[in-house]
């Protein structure tokens, strides 16, 4: 509501609140600020001066991918799952009208499933949220879109249990024999590579990217040891390796002439691996397992920190997730 106007040396001050917006003005006559108060008032109930812009969330969504998800290195990914939410009805409202409910029926439809889509588990609609927020976060404070985040606040669904498979030896030799990987055998095609690939992951816990950017140049065999030229928080870190990984090294890096050790890209070491996968009739298993697998062996030589800078994560809990042995395993270090 409007304050009375109030008589000053330069005019008459009047000052209109309403709905979280704060307005105010001076005018030579007391007439023309109450009119003043009696149109800004009806300005700030049809919203326009609610500090939000004419706009959609498809525009929040568009200008997002466009301009901050190529500077990722995980840009291409974020970028379609930015695609789907441009074509989500929710991409639709305007931001004047945008409210913590729409993003509650969003999570539902995510969760239910649509006649056009099958229903998500929990962890992929937080991998959602994971770019909607600093996605919403610009629009408020660097674009001046939004004055408030309509997402916080709402409940979202469980994450899923880590997973804790690992790869059985019968399975590693199972996986080995239909990729055609063998120790002493010269390597000569992809999916030897990949087989080759899986072992040093094991020895490693390196993940696909991680090994397909390890340089030549990079491979020290006096010191034993390499550089992950990719990773997502330092860009690069240096990594020990077991005698059993510079011999894989050592046999791999002769089978090309390209700059990177294993001459493959993460796209061609997962396609191969599911692949052969069903070939050896192995289930419920991913190449992402093997990290699983390194650091339970790993675990045995390395103090939890070295470990976890060799494996390139800050957060000793989500090292944890990788760790898991067995109670027999465990109990066989018992006295």
């Amino acid at each position: 509501m409007a304050t009375t106007p109030i008589q000053r040396s330069d005019g008459w001050y009047i000052q209109v609140r309403k709905n979280g917006v704060s307005k105010s003005a001076t005018f030579p006559l007391k007439s023309q600020a109450k009119a003043w108060a009696v149109e800004t008032e009806a300005n700030i109930m049809a919203g326009k001066f609610s500090g939000v812009a004419d706009k959609k969330l498809y525009d929040v969504f568009k200008k997002y991918h466009d301009e901050k998800s190529p500077t990722k290195r995980s840009g291409r990914i974020e970028q379609i799952r930015l695609q789907y939410l441009m074509r989500d009805p929710i991409a639709e409202i305007h931001l004047k009208d945008l409210k913590d409910t729409h993003f509650i029926e969003w999570r539902d439809r995510m969760l239910n499933g649509t006649k056009s889509r099958k229903p998500i588990i929990g962890e992929s609609v937080h991998r959602y949220v994971h770019i909607i927020n600093p996605a919403l976060k610009l629009a408020i404070h660097e674009w001046k879109w939004l004055k408030t985040n309509p997402l916080t606040g709402v409940s979202m669904p469980k994450r899923s249990q880590p997973r804790d498979r690992r790869p059985t030896l019968e399975e590693i030799k199972a996986l080995c024999f239909v990729l055609g990987y063998e120790q002493d055998t010269p390597i000569r095609n992809i999916k030897q590579v990949v087989g080759a690939a899986m072992m040093f992951s094991i020895e490693t816990a390196c993940r696909q990217k991680d090994l397909c950017s390890i340089l030549k140049t990079s491979v020290n065999f006096k010191d034993r040891t390499a550089s992950v030229e990719w990773d997502t928080k330092t860009g690069k870190r240096d990594i020990a390796l077991t005698t059993e990984a510079c011999r894989i090294i050592k046999q791999v890096m002769l089978w090309h002439d390209g700059p990177t050790v294993f001459g493959v890209t993460s796209s061609q070491i997962e396609s191969n691996f599911r692949k052969y996968k069903a070939h050896a009739m192995v289930e419920g298993l991913t190449f992402h397992d093997m990290k699983h697998e390194a650091c339970t062996r790993l675990a045995k030589y390395m103090s939890i920190e070295d470990l976890a800078r060799n494996v390139g994560t800050r957060n000793l809990s989500i090292l944890m997730i990788y760790y898991n042995p067995t109670a027999a395993e465990i109990a066989k270090n018992l006295p």
